[in-house]
């Protein structure tokens, strides 16, 4: 068969965009069938999860479309993040509330019909947290506001937050029905619901994806890298799946030819690399590099500063995930926006595991990705010399430091442009070359001197000797003159 065929359909993978209404979300029935009955039990619940575990697809493509086949009324989702009207803020003007009020259905906001059930849905609820960490009488003001506006009964409400914010909450929970008592953990995928999220999109376009396929597609997408005793570094078969990995790995699959466009098989991934492995490290290298890309763009900080970054502090010499620790502003030198800006990227997530917050990569199978991405990049982008600064900075090893006709092309370069390790590498390396230099000449001085002195010793020994023969001679002279007078008594 012709193995550029083509492929059958629209792409049913969303790649790493969230899933939107209207489209179909699997692997998570269970996760929609708790939540509705929470809501209807409860009435206020708060869903909880990891960075990336997909709480925003969930609510969009699985929670809105149950509930409304129930009859309730959704207003859209609510976000505190609106900006404030243009022109000077009113007294008592409060921009978490001011978002909510002109998110909410106009005629419901204080007192909606007896005969409408509506559910309130406040999305990346941590926002209120995080826009104005110092505001925390607007903060009060905003949860004893939604407070009354969950006084009726007929009106429910599901806040979604990244867990590692649960805490921040606590001063203000009391302020809300059940104070957020009643709540719900979203996990990342396991391994059925994997299955499901690559297997059933596809049979909705009347494709067949072959189950040996995608076990080894969710088991690559499964792998974490465990540290053994000896420092050596064992892969496993771990319990998650990551959602955004999986769809950006199962999007790229599905645009390749393939000799049957009806079906995906182990066949058609081997096609693209040797392994699924590759082709997942393919997939995963070519997201990290968009992103990457974007966030340095966006912040206006050199690309190579910012993978560096993540190489350096992120990745251990044996490919581990490096845990940081995140205790607000800096984060080892690199900006919290910049933070930010990768968490919202699905490269890196906030954990609080421990209780003290820290950041680290969303996953272990993005650790080789990223480390052949970074040094593919280096290699086409980098001069020799750069490349050498990013070994140094992550080494710590002089010897690493450039040498001689190496260092000219650092000692050119406009410092304007340099990165700060790459500036402290040049400087480090210029007054190494310096000192060797200096050593270099003390060694040939000392040589000279050294040459010189027995030069010296030589000369003078041979005037010496000479001296001392001359001498000698003398004193035979004389003896030999009172030997011949006869006037010298014996």
């Amino acid at each position: 068969m012709d193995r550029h065929a083509g492929v059958t359909g629209d792409n049913p993978y969303v790649g790493p965009r969230p899933f939107k209404q209207g489209q179909k979300i699997y692997g998570r029935d269970r996760a929609i069938r708790d939540l509705v009955n929470l809501l209807l039990a409860e009435r206020v619940v708060l869903m909880y999860s990891p960075s990336g575990a997909g709480k925003t697809s969930l609510i969009q493509a699985g929670l809105i479309p149950e509930v409304e086949r129930m009859g309730f009324v959704v207003s859209p989702r609510l976000r505190v993040n609106r900006e404030p009207p243009p022109g000077p803020a009113p007294d008592g003007f409060n921009r978490y509330v001011h978002s909510i009020r002109s998110g909410l259905v106009t005629s419901s906001v204080d007192d909606p019909p007896d005969d409408v059930r509506e559910l309130l849905i406040f999305d990346q609820f941590e926002e209120v947290l995080t826009i104005d960490p110092s505001d925390v009488r607007g903060r009060r003001e905003f949860f004893e506001e939604v407070g009354r506006l969950l006084d009726h009964p007929n009106r429910r409400a599901l806040f979604a937050i990244r867990e590692e914010f649960l805490a921040a909450l606590d001063p203000y929970r009391r302020h809300l029905l059940n104070s957020l008592d009643v709540r719900y953990r979203l996990d990342l995928l396991d391994a059925r619901q994997a299955q499901d999220a690559i297997v059933k999109p596809a049979a909705d376009q009347e494709v067949t994806f072959e189950p040996d396929a995608a076990t080894l597609l969710a088991n690559q997408l499964r792998t974490v890298n465990v540290l053994r005793p000896d420092g050596t570094v064992d892969s496993r078969i771990g319990p998650h799946v990551e959602p955004v990995q999986l769809q950006i790995v199962c999007e790229r699959l599905w645009e390749v030819p393939r000799a049957d466009p009806a079906a995906i098989t182990v066949d058609d991934v081997h096609a693209v690399t040797a392994s699924a492995a590759s082709f997942v490290d393919e997939s995963l290298g070519m997201y990290y590099a968009e992103k990457v890309a974007v966030v340095a763009g966006a912040r206006s900080i050199p690309e190579r500063e910012l993978r560096h970054w993540i190489s350096t502090h992120l990745i251990s010499e044996q490919g581990i995930r490096l845990p940081l620790l995140d205790e607000g502003g800096e984060i080892e030198g690199m900006s919290s926006k910049v933070v930010n800006e990768l968490v919202e990227a699905r490269l890196i997530r906030r954990e609080d595991a421990t209780g003290r917050p820290f950041v680290e990569l969303s996953h272990d199978r993005l650790v080789h990705p990223i480390v052949t991405d970074n040094k593919s990049w280096a290699d086409a982008n980098l001069e020799p010399w750069q490349r050498a600064a990013m070994a140094w900075d992550r080494q710590g090893l002089d010897s690493l430091l450039l040498k001689e006709r190496d260092l000219r092309p650092a000692q050119r370069s406009a410092t304007d442009t340099l990165t700060p390790y790459e500036e402290e590498f040049r400087l480090r390396s210029i007054k190494a070359d310096r000192d060797a230099r200096a050593l270099r000449i003390a060694r040939r001085i000392g040589v000279v001197v050294g040459v010189a002195a027995v030069v010296l010793g030589i000369v003078a020994l041979v005037a010496w000797r000479r001296a001392a023969a001359e001498a000698d001679r003398a004193t035979s002279r004389q003896l030999a003159a009172l030997a011949a007078d006869p006037a010298t008594p014996n």
